[in-house]
Protein backbone atom coordinates (compact mmCIF):
# COMPACT_ATOMS: atom_id res chain seq x y z
CA UNK A 1 0.00 0.00 0.00
CA UNK A 2 1.33 2.90 -1.63
CA UNK A 3 1.88 6.32 1.69
CA UNK A 4 -0.15 8.29 -1.12
CA UNK A 5 -2.78 6.93 0.38
CA UNK A 6 -2.56 9.19 4.14
CA UNK A 7 -1.13 12.25 2.17
CA UNK A 8 -2.56 15.21 2.08
CA UNK A 9 -5.61 15.50 -0.29
CA UNK A 10 -7.14 19.00 0.47
CA UNK A 11 -7.41 21.29 -2.92
CA UNK A 12 -4.89 24.04 -2.54
CA UNK A 13 -7.39 27.03 -2.88
CA UNK A 14 -9.79 26.72 -0.09
CA UNK A 15 -13.02 28.54 -0.47
CA UNK A 16 -13.50 30.88 2.00
CA UNK A 17 -17.24 29.28 4.31
CA UNK A 18 -19.54 30.53 7.21
CA UNK A 19 -19.58 27.75 9.73
CA UNK A 20 -22.97 28.24 12.11
CA UNK A 21 -22.79 26.54 15.26
CA UNK A 22 -25.65 25.90 18.28
CA UNK A 23 -25.29 27.22 21.65
CA UNK A 24 -23.97 24.73 24.35
CA UNK A 25 -26.59 23.13 26.05
CA UNK A 26 -27.55 19.30 27.18
CA UNK A 27 -29.81 17.82 24.68
CA UNK A 28 -31.22 14.82 25.89
CA UNK A 29 -32.17 13.43 22.56
CA UNK A 30 -28.53 13.59 21.83
CA UNK A 31 -27.50 12.01 24.53
CA UNK A 32 -29.40 9.07 24.06
CA UNK A 33 -28.14 8.19 20.34
CA UNK A 34 -25.04 8.69 22.23
CA UNK A 35 -25.39 5.99 24.35
CA UNK A 36 -26.48 3.70 21.55
CA UNK A 37 -23.96 4.51 19.17
CA UNK A 38 -21.36 5.64 21.57
CA UNK A 39 -19.60 1.86 21.19
CA UNK A 40 -19.57 1.99 17.30
CA UNK A 41 -17.90 5.28 17.40
CA UNK A 42 -15.75 4.96 20.15
CA UNK A 43 -14.06 1.81 17.62
CA UNK A 44 -12.97 4.27 14.34
CA UNK A 45 -10.69 5.02 17.33
CA UNK A 46 -9.33 2.56 19.22
CA UNK A 47 -10.91 -0.72 17.45
CA UNK A 48 -11.59 -4.03 19.75
CA UNK A 49 -9.14 -2.96 22.59
CA UNK A 50 -10.45 -3.23 25.76
CA UNK A 51 -10.63 -0.42 28.06
CA UNK A 52 -9.75 -0.94 32.32
CA UNK A 53 -8.91 1.68 34.93
CA UNK A 54 -6.76 2.38 37.82
CA UNK A 55 -7.66 4.76 40.93
CA UNK A 56 -11.82 4.21 39.88
CA UNK A 57 -12.39 4.92 43.77
CA UNK A 58 -11.27 8.48 43.17
CA UNK A 59 -13.29 8.97 39.77
CA UNK A 60 -16.71 7.43 41.59
CA UNK A 61 -15.76 9.80 44.44
CA UNK A 62 -15.23 12.34 42.70
CA UNK A 63 -18.54 12.52 40.76
CA UNK A 64 -20.65 11.48 43.59
CA UNK A 65 -19.64 14.64 45.51
CA UNK A 66 -20.32 16.79 41.83
CA UNK A 67 -23.31 15.32 41.01
CA UNK A 68 -25.15 15.47 44.52
CA UNK A 69 -23.82 19.05 44.66
CA UNK A 70 -21.22 18.65 47.04
CA UNK A 71 -18.40 20.08 45.43
CA UNK A 72 -17.30 21.24 41.60
CA UNK A 73 -15.57 19.09 39.84
CA UNK A 74 -12.86 20.14 36.54
CA UNK A 75 -11.54 16.45 34.99
CA UNK A 76 -8.01 18.08 33.76
CA UNK A 77 -7.07 14.90 31.40
CA UNK A 78 -4.06 13.97 29.19
CA UNK A 79 -4.07 14.65 25.92
CA UNK A 80 -1.67 13.08 23.85
CA UNK A 81 -3.47 10.76 21.22
CA UNK A 82 -6.35 12.87 19.87
CA UNK A 83 -8.35 9.88 21.28
CA UNK A 84 -8.93 10.68 24.54
CA UNK A 85 -11.97 12.47 24.84
CA UNK A 86 -13.81 9.87 22.66
CA UNK A 87 -12.71 7.30 25.04
CA UNK A 88 -13.39 9.47 28.21
CA UNK A 89 -16.97 10.61 27.28
CA UNK A 90 -17.80 5.98 26.21
CA UNK A 91 -16.36 5.51 29.50
CA UNK A 92 -18.41 8.20 31.68
CA UNK A 93 -21.54 7.47 29.54
CA UNK A 94 -21.48 3.26 29.99
CA UNK A 95 -19.44 2.42 32.81
CA UNK A 96 -18.71 4.89 35.48
CA UNK A 97 -22.03 4.21 36.84
CA UNK A 98 -21.65 0.09 37.16
CA UNK A 99 -17.93 1.15 39.11
CA UNK A 100 -20.15 2.92 41.43
CA UNK A 101 -22.84 -0.02 42.09
CA UNK A 102 -20.04 -2.32 42.48
CA UNK A 103 -18.79 -0.01 45.38
CA UNK A 104 -22.24 0.61 46.76
CA UNK A 105 -22.29 4.18 45.23
CA UNK A 106 -25.14 5.88 44.13
CA UNK A 107 -25.14 9.08 42.35
CA UNK A 108 -28.05 11.52 41.96
CA UNK A 109 -27.75 11.79 38.22
CA UNK A 110 -26.66 10.04 35.36
CA UNK A 111 -22.89 10.47 35.08
CA UNK A 112 -21.84 12.97 32.13
CA UNK A 113 -19.22 15.56 31.76
CA UNK A 114 -19.44 18.80 29.63
CA UNK A 115 -16.07 19.13 27.51
CA UNK A 116 -13.83 22.29 26.56
CA UNK A 117 -12.38 22.01 22.99
CA UNK A 118 -10.36 24.50 20.78
CA UNK A 119 -13.00 26.16 18.66
CA UNK A 120 -11.37 24.86 15.29
CA UNK A 121 -12.52 21.81 15.88
CA UNK A 122 -16.13 22.85 15.03
CA UNK A 123 -14.04 24.08 11.78
CA UNK A 124 -12.01 20.92 10.83
CA UNK A 125 -14.47 18.40 12.28
CA UNK A 126 -16.71 18.30 9.93
CA UNK A 127 -21.08 18.59 10.16
CA UNK A 128 -20.60 15.65 12.43
CA UNK A 129 -18.49 17.77 14.93
CA UNK A 130 -20.70 20.48 14.67
CA UNK A 131 -24.21 18.70 14.97
CA UNK A 132 -22.83 16.16 18.05
CA UNK A 133 -20.45 18.63 20.32
CA UNK A 134 -23.16 21.63 20.55
CA UNK A 135 -26.13 19.26 21.70
CA UNK A 136 -23.58 17.87 24.36
CA UNK A 137 -22.63 20.65 26.44
CA UNK A 138 -19.10 20.98 24.90
CA UNK A 139 -17.82 24.48 25.10
CA UNK A 140 -16.11 25.90 22.39
CA UNK A 141 -13.35 28.69 23.05
CA UNK A 142 -10.37 30.41 21.17
CA UNK A 143 -6.70 30.18 22.03
CA UNK A 144 -5.94 33.97 20.54
CA UNK A 145 -8.91 35.87 21.27
CA UNK A 146 -11.43 36.91 23.99
CA UNK A 147 -14.86 35.16 23.52
CA UNK A 148 -16.84 36.47 26.29
CA UNK A 149 -20.01 34.22 25.32
CA UNK A 150 -17.82 30.96 25.49
CA UNK A 151 -16.36 32.30 29.05
CA UNK A 152 -19.46 32.61 30.31
CA UNK A 153 -20.09 29.60 29.60
CA UNK A 154 -17.63 27.95 30.55
CA UNK A 155 -17.66 29.37 33.66
CA UNK A 156 -21.25 29.51 34.38
CA UNK A 157 -20.79 25.36 33.98
CA UNK A 158 -18.47 25.32 36.64
CA UNK A 159 -20.65 27.17 39.03
CA UNK A 160 -23.67 25.73 38.43
CA UNK A 161 -22.61 22.23 37.47
CA UNK A 162 -23.32 19.21 38.09
CA UNK A 163 -21.29 18.11 35.58
CA UNK A 164 -17.48 18.21 35.78
CA UNK A 165 -15.92 20.63 33.11
CA UNK A 166 -13.35 18.18 31.46
CA UNK A 167 -10.43 20.24 30.28
CA UNK A 168 -6.78 19.24 28.83
CA UNK A 169 -4.53 21.90 30.79
CA UNK A 170 -1.76 20.69 27.61
CA UNK A 171 -4.07 23.29 25.42
CA UNK A 172 -3.99 20.60 22.21
CA UNK A 173 -2.69 17.33 21.40
CA UNK A 174 0.85 16.49 22.97
CA UNK A 175 1.32 13.64 21.16
CA UNK A 176 3.90 11.92 23.71
CA UNK A 177 2.53 10.33 26.55
CA UNK A 178 5.93 9.67 28.58
CA UNK A 179 6.45 14.34 28.05
CA UNK A 180 4.42 16.70 29.11
CA UNK A 181 6.16 20.02 27.33
CA UNK A 182 4.09 22.15 28.79
CA UNK A 183 0.61 22.92 31.22
CA UNK A 184 -1.45 26.01 30.29
CA UNK A 185 -2.67 27.50 33.57
CA UNK A 186 -6.12 28.29 32.73
CA UNK A 187 -7.59 25.16 34.30
CA UNK A 188 -6.28 25.90 37.57
CA UNK A 189 -6.99 29.46 37.32
CA UNK A 190 -10.52 28.57 36.32
CA UNK A 191 -11.06 26.51 39.50
CA UNK A 192 -9.41 29.25 41.83
CA UNK A 193 -12.22 31.82 40.43
CA UNK A 194 -14.71 29.34 40.95
CA UNK A 195 -13.50 28.43 44.32
CA UNK A 196 -13.42 32.16 45.63
CA UNK A 197 -17.90 32.43 44.82
CA UNK A 198 -18.51 28.93 46.05
CA UNK A 199 -18.72 27.68 49.33
CA UNK A 200 -18.57 24.14 48.01
CA UNK A 201 -15.50 22.47 48.02
CA UNK A 202 -13.75 22.84 43.99
CA UNK A 203 -11.47 19.79 42.54
CA UNK A 204 -9.41 19.32 40.07
CA UNK A 205 -9.19 15.36 38.91
CA UNK A 206 -6.39 14.44 37.29
CA UNK A 207 -7.10 11.62 34.22
CA UNK A 208 -3.90 10.21 31.98
CA UNK A 209 -4.96 7.84 29.18
CA UNK A 210 -2.00 5.00 28.23
CA UNK A 211 -2.37 2.81 25.16
CA UNK A 212 -1.07 -0.75 25.21
CA UNK A 213 -0.26 -2.61 21.82
CA UNK A 214 0.96 -6.04 20.88
CA UNK A 215 3.02 -7.71 18.15
CA UNK A 216 0.28 -7.08 15.58
CA UNK A 217 0.74 -3.03 16.43
CA UNK A 218 4.82 -3.63 16.26
CA UNK A 219 4.03 -5.12 12.83
CA UNK A 220 2.41 -2.12 11.46
CA UNK A 221 4.95 0.02 13.28
CA UNK A 222 7.86 -1.42 11.10
CA UNK A 223 5.33 -0.88 7.69
CA UNK A 224 4.98 2.58 8.79
CA UNK A 225 8.59 3.26 9.31
CA UNK A 226 9.16 1.39 5.68
CA UNK A 227 6.67 3.71 4.32
CA UNK A 228 8.72 6.87 5.81
CA UNK A 229 11.85 5.41 4.29
CA UNK A 230 10.36 5.59 0.89
CA UNK A 231 8.82 8.95 0.90
CA UNK A 232 12.14 10.58 2.09
CA UNK A 233 14.29 8.14 -0.31
CA UNK A 234 15.91 6.28 1.80
CA UNK A 235 17.02 2.89 0.97
CA UNK A 236 15.08 0.38 3.78
CA UNK A 237 17.36 -1.61 6.07
CA UNK A 238 15.86 -3.72 8.24
CA UNK A 239 18.89 -5.07 10.05
CA UNK A 240 19.61 -2.06 11.22
CA UNK A 241 18.70 -1.32 14.75
CA UNK A 242 15.48 0.73 15.61
CA UNK A 243 17.09 3.65 17.15
CA UNK A 244 19.70 4.10 13.84
CA UNK A 245 16.71 3.83 11.21
CA UNK A 246 14.54 6.14 12.71
CA UNK A 247 17.18 9.06 13.90
CA UNK A 248 18.16 8.63 10.57
CA UNK A 249 14.79 9.43 8.76
CA UNK A 250 14.58 12.20 11.82
CA UNK A 251 17.36 13.96 10.28
CA UNK A 252 17.01 13.81 6.46
CA UNK A 253 13.59 15.18 7.16
CA UNK A 254 14.78 17.73 9.08
CA UNK A 255 17.30 18.44 6.41
CA UNK A 256 14.52 18.89 3.79
CA UNK A 257 12.91 21.31 6.09
CA UNK A 258 16.04 23.45 6.45
CA UNK A 259 16.95 22.70 3.09
CA UNK A 260 12.96 24.35 2.29
CA UNK A 261 13.76 27.77 4.74
CA UNK A 262 17.62 28.10 3.31
CA UNK A 263 18.53 27.16 6.32
CA UNK A 264 22.46 25.83 7.15
CA UNK A 265 23.69 24.53 10.29
CA UNK A 266 26.96 24.27 12.29
CA UNK A 267 28.69 20.69 12.31
CA UNK A 268 27.56 19.10 15.28
CA UNK A 269 24.42 21.09 16.28
CA UNK A 270 21.95 19.37 17.94
CA UNK A 271 18.37 18.51 16.43
CA UNK A 272 16.59 20.70 18.90
CA UNK A 273 19.01 23.76 18.13
CA UNK A 274 18.09 22.72 14.72
CA UNK A 275 14.38 22.30 14.88
CA UNK A 276 13.98 25.49 16.79
CA UNK A 277 15.77 27.41 13.53
CA UNK A 278 13.16 26.01 11.34
CA UNK A 279 10.22 26.51 13.66
CA UNK A 280 11.57 29.86 13.85
CA UNK A 281 11.91 30.44 9.84
CA UNK A 282 8.26 28.56 9.67
CA UNK A 283 6.79 31.04 11.49
CA UNK A 284 8.49 34.06 9.74
CA UNK A 285 7.18 32.37 6.65
CA UNK A 286 3.46 32.47 7.81
CA UNK A 287 4.22 35.93 8.81
CA UNK A 288 5.39 36.85 5.44
CA UNK A 289 2.66 35.34 3.68
CA UNK A 290 -0.01 37.21 5.80
CA UNK A 291 1.54 40.04 5.46
CA UNK A 292 1.75 40.73 9.21
CA UNK A 293 4.19 40.34 12.19
CA UNK A 294 3.43 38.98 16.01
CA UNK A 295 4.58 39.38 19.14
CA UNK A 296 5.16 37.14 22.23
CA UNK A 297 7.03 33.74 22.54
CA UNK A 298 6.80 30.96 19.49
CA UNK A 299 3.58 28.93 20.72
CA UNK A 300 1.54 32.03 21.68
CA UNK A 301 2.81 33.46 17.70
CA UNK A 302 2.01 30.38 16.25
CA UNK A 303 -1.73 30.29 18.16
CA UNK A 304 -2.32 34.09 17.27
CA UNK A 305 -1.24 33.02 13.62
CA UNK A 306 -3.23 29.86 13.38
CA UNK A 307 -6.21 31.94 14.69
CA UNK A 308 -5.81 34.64 11.82
CA UNK A 309 -5.83 31.90 9.31
CA UNK A 310 -8.68 29.99 10.41
CA UNK A 311 -10.62 33.59 10.63
CA UNK A 312 -9.84 34.24 6.81
CA UNK A 313 -10.65 30.86 6.16
CA UNK A 314 -14.07 30.84 8.13
CA UNK A 315 -14.94 34.45 8.60
CA UNK A 316 -18.31 35.34 10.53
CA UNK A 317 -19.76 36.73 7.47
CA UNK A 318 -19.42 36.99 3.58
CA UNK A 319 -20.48 39.76 1.55
CA UNK A 320 -22.01 38.05 -1.68
CA UNK A 321 -20.98 40.93 -4.03
CA UNK A 322 -19.38 38.64 -6.92
CA UNK A 323 -16.39 40.53 -6.89
CA UNK A 324 -15.65 40.69 -2.96
CA UNK A 325 -16.65 36.94 -2.37
CA UNK A 326 -13.95 36.64 -4.90
CA UNK A 327 -11.46 38.16 -2.61
CA UNK A 328 -12.39 36.41 0.36
CA UNK A 329 -12.30 33.07 -1.53
CA UNK A 330 -8.21 33.82 -2.38
CA UNK A 331 -7.79 35.41 0.84
CA UNK A 332 -8.60 31.82 2.17
CA UNK A 333 -6.37 29.95 -0.16
CA UNK A 334 -3.57 32.62 1.28
CA UNK A 335 -4.08 31.47 4.33
CA UNK A 336 -4.37 27.87 3.81
CA UNK A 337 -0.98 27.84 2.17
CA UNK A 338 -0.04 30.11 5.23
CA UNK A 339 -0.86 27.81 7.80
CA UNK A 340 0.84 24.67 6.14
CA UNK A 341 4.09 26.46 7.80
CA UNK A 342 1.80 26.54 11.14
CA UNK A 343 1.10 23.12 11.10
CA UNK A 344 4.99 21.87 11.13
CA UNK A 345 5.70 24.52 13.69
CA UNK A 346 2.91 22.07 15.42
CA UNK A 347 4.43 19.05 15.21
CA UNK A 348 8.62 20.21 15.40
CA UNK A 349 7.50 21.63 18.84
CA UNK A 350 6.95 18.25 20.54
CA UNK A 351 8.94 16.62 18.35
CA UNK A 352 12.18 17.44 20.23
CA UNK A 353 12.00 14.52 22.54
CA UNK A 354 14.52 11.87 22.56
CA UNK A 355 15.05 8.86 20.05
CA UNK A 356 13.42 5.73 21.89
CA UNK A 357 15.64 3.12 21.58
CA UNK A 358 15.45 -0.94 21.19
CA UNK A 359 14.53 -1.91 24.45
CA UNK A 360 11.97 0.93 24.88
CA UNK A 361 9.18 -0.24 25.86
CA UNK A 362 6.72 -0.66 22.69
CA UNK A 363 3.83 1.99 23.33
CA UNK A 364 6.99 4.42 23.04
CA UNK A 365 8.16 2.91 20.09
CA UNK A 366 4.82 3.16 18.13
CA UNK A 367 4.23 6.79 19.10
CA UNK A 368 7.54 7.90 18.14
CA UNK A 369 7.29 6.41 14.65
CA UNK A 370 3.23 7.49 14.44
CA UNK A 371 4.75 11.19 15.49
CA UNK A 372 7.78 10.38 12.46
CA UNK A 373 5.53 10.43 9.98
CA UNK A 374 3.18 13.00 11.36
CA UNK A 375 6.84 14.75 10.55
CA UNK A 376 7.03 13.95 7.41
CA UNK A 377 3.14 14.43 6.66
CA UNK A 378 3.31 18.32 7.55
CA UNK A 379 6.53 18.86 5.49
CA UNK A 380 4.45 17.90 2.73
CA UNK A 381 1.52 20.10 3.61
CA UNK A 382 -0.46 17.70 5.82
CA UNK A 383 -2.58 18.34 9.11
CA UNK A 384 -3.58 16.45 11.90
CA UNK A 385 -6.52 14.53 10.81
CA UNK A 386 -4.11 12.92 8.09
CA UNK A 387 -2.04 11.02 11.17
CA UNK A 388 -1.72 7.64 11.05
CA UNK A 389 -2.92 6.28 14.21
CA UNK A 390 -1.89 2.43 15.41
CA UNK A 391 -4.87 0.75 16.93
CA UNK A 392 -4.41 -0.01 20.48
CA UNK A 393 -4.95 -3.66 21.96
CA UNK A 394 -5.65 -1.94 25.68
CA UNK A 395 -6.53 0.84 26.99
CA UNK A 396 -6.21 1.93 30.71
CA UNK A 397 -7.64 4.61 32.41
CA UNK A 398 -5.64 5.91 35.01
CA UNK A 399 -7.25 8.78 37.75
CA UNK A 400 -5.38 10.21 40.80
CA UNK A 401 -6.34 11.38 43.96
CA UNK A 402 -8.21 14.80 43.31
CA UNK A 403 -6.36 18.09 44.26
CA UNK A 404 -8.68 20.45 46.62
CA UNK A 405 -8.20 23.86 44.74
CA UNK A 406 -10.14 25.44 47.95
CA UNK A 407 -7.91 24.23 50.43
CA UNK A 408 -5.16 26.11 48.35
CA UNK A 409 -7.28 30.00 48.60
CA UNK A 410 -4.91 31.45 51.00
CA UNK A 411 -1.93 30.50 49.57
CA UNK A 412 -3.20 31.81 46.09
CA UNK A 413 -4.66 35.40 47.95
CA UNK A 414 -1.05 35.50 49.25
CA UNK A 415 0.43 34.72 45.77
CA UNK A 416 -1.02 33.96 42.72
CA UNK A 417 1.36 33.22 40.72
CA UNK A 418 3.28 30.81 42.78
CA UNK A 419 -0.04 28.85 43.67
CA UNK A 420 -1.09 28.21 40.38
CA UNK A 421 2.57 26.96 39.42
CA UNK A 422 2.86 24.70 42.43
CA UNK A 423 -0.76 23.17 41.76
CA UNK A 424 0.41 22.71 37.76
CA UNK A 425 3.68 20.92 39.34
CA UNK A 426 1.13 18.95 41.10
CA UNK A 427 -0.79 18.15 38.25
CA UNK A 428 2.36 17.46 36.12
CA UNK A 429 3.12 14.74 39.44
CA UNK A 430 -0.01 13.19 38.99
CA UNK A 431 0.34 12.62 35.50
CA UNK A 432 3.44 10.81 35.52
CA UNK A 433 2.62 8.42 38.85
CA UNK A 434 1.21 5.78 36.90
CA UNK A 435 2.22 3.82 33.46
Amino acid sequence: MSIRRYTVCQKPMSKAKVIRTRVPHISKNMLAIARVVGRLYLISFIGAARISVQGIQYMVESFRRSLNKESRSLLVYRHQNGAEPQILGWFILFKLKKYALKARVSFALKPHIIFVHGYEVLRWGGPLARTVLPRLGAVPIYHAKIDSKSMKTLYRTVFDGPYPLTIAPEGQVSYFTDYIPRLESGPVRIAFQAAERLDCPVELLPVSIFMHYNRRGEKQMWRILQKIERCIGIKSEENQPFEERVRRCRDSILEINEQRYHISHEEGASFEARAGVVMEAALTACESILGIQEKGESFSRMHALRQRCWDAMFPDSLNYIPIKRAIADIQAGTAWYASRHLELFDILYYFCVPVPDCDAPLRARIEYVQELYDFVNRTMGGAFKDRITIKPTRVVISTEKPINITEYLEDYHSNHKKTIADINQKLNEAYRHIH
